[in-house]
């Protein structure tokens, strides 16, 4: 290999690993907004339902209605990035989060809560289509960077969702009274639901590079656009069922 084809490959490189990186960071970020909003929203949600006179059951109530709800969409958006690419979804994702903080900041009367839990973005389980979603797009890595970037927006989704629980406490730190504090914590919610729609908008998904495949249905569409063989979604499929039961049983283990 000559000098000169050398260095062409080691630019090829380089910009393959800056393309990559770039799409890894505005998936992370992504997923570390909503983790950081869920982490003090599950305990500032629960304040403000019971400050409403909505009973334990009730809450338990609103949760599986909530998680219900997130599964249909979960399987929605979904399909939609199968067709669309995941930056449509994740848009739409941080548009329910968004309406969501404003239909609890507005909610004044027990039903209003219980028809907040129709948005799916309610804990325990609120937003698990947005970390779904992430992990579809980042399982396009090459197999040899595969674990490595898991394992990076694992420790983002992890720090975030810490540093998010202890935002909470923030309001009194700062002297707000808990009524304030409280609807500062549910407006800033919804402002984060808006900003992850609006980093949403950066998204590259792995499979949109041009020469490479992307999901479309049960298909592979290359850059074409002409089909090939629908096994590849087929064994997805297959491998999402196994992993949502494996969830299944890890969220009844945890109680989250």
């Amino acid at each position: 290999m000559d000098l000169i084809a050398f260095e062409e490959m080691k630019l090829s490189q380089g910009s393959f690993e800056s393309l990559a990186w770039r799409r890894q960071a505005s998936l992370f970020a992504t997923d570390g907004m909503r983790s950081f909003a869920q982490g003090y929203f599950s305990i500032t949600y629960v304040v403000i339902a019971r400050n409403h006179g909505i009973s334990a059951l009730g809450l338990g109530v609103i949760a599986g209605i909530s998680t219900a709800v997130g599964i249909g969409i979960t399987h929605f958006l979904a399909q939609l990035a199968y067709r669309l690419g995941a930056r449509t979804s994740l848009v739409l994702s941080g548009l329910l989060m968004a309406a969501t903080g404003t239909a609890v900041a507005l909610a004044h009367s027990t039903g209003a809560f219980y028809a907040c839990a129709l948005l799916g973005f309610l804990p325990p389980s609120g937003g698990m289509f947005v970390g779904a979603l992430v992990e579809g797009v980042l399982a396009q890595a090459p197999p040899k960077r595969r674990t490595i970037v898991f394992a990076r927006n694992g420790l983002v989704v992890t720090v975030m969702g810490a540093a998010g629980a202890l935002f909470a406490s923030f309001p009194t730190v700062v002297g707000m009274s808990q009524a304030d504090g409280l609807s500062f914590l549910v407006w800033l919610y919804a402002g984060l639901g808006f900003a992850l729609a609006g980093v949403s908008f950066s998204v590259i998904d792995f499979g949109a590079r041009h020469g490479e495949p992307r999901f479309s249905g049960n298909a592979v569409v290359g850059s074409t656009g002409r089909k090939s063989s629908g096994s590849s979604g087929g064994r997805s499929d297959s491998a999402i069922r196994r992993l949502s039961f494996l969830f299944v049983l890890d969220s009844a283990g945890s109680g989250v």
